[in-house]
């Protein structure tokens, strides 16, 4: 949803009383366990708040170093992270990011 370089004013500017969060915050409401990309996790640590307080958030990267946040795991292939998943008892996750949503359809 980000543009090519990484900006996503488009979304988060967005006129609220144009429709509302469109339901979001219900969605959001039932999900334990968000899963992103390093770059994903990149642009949210620039929001203010942090908008995962209370979530479980896992981060998929071969670079970010392990202890880089402690509101964060991070995994570094996609079968720990699925390990680590089943491990902590996740009943719903949310995908988030262009390459980690490619990376769970490829793997079915």
């Amino acid at each position: 949803m980000a543009r090519l370089d990484g900006d996503l004013d488009w979304l988060v500017s967005r006129d609220e009383a144009a429709g509302g969060d469109l339901g979001y915050q219900e969605f959001t409401d039932g999900v334990d366990t968000v899963v992103m990309g390093r770059g994903t996790y990149e642009t949210r640590l620039g929001f203010d708040p942090w908008p995962y307080e209370g979530m479980r958030v896992a981060v998929l990267s071969t670079t970010l170093e392990q202890d880089a946040d402690p509101r964060v795991t991070v995994y570094r292939d996609l079968g720990s992270l699925v390990r680590g998943l089943a491990a902590h008892g996740t009943k719903s996750v949310y995908a988030d990011g262009g390459q980690v949503i490619r990376t769970f359809m490829r793997a079915g």
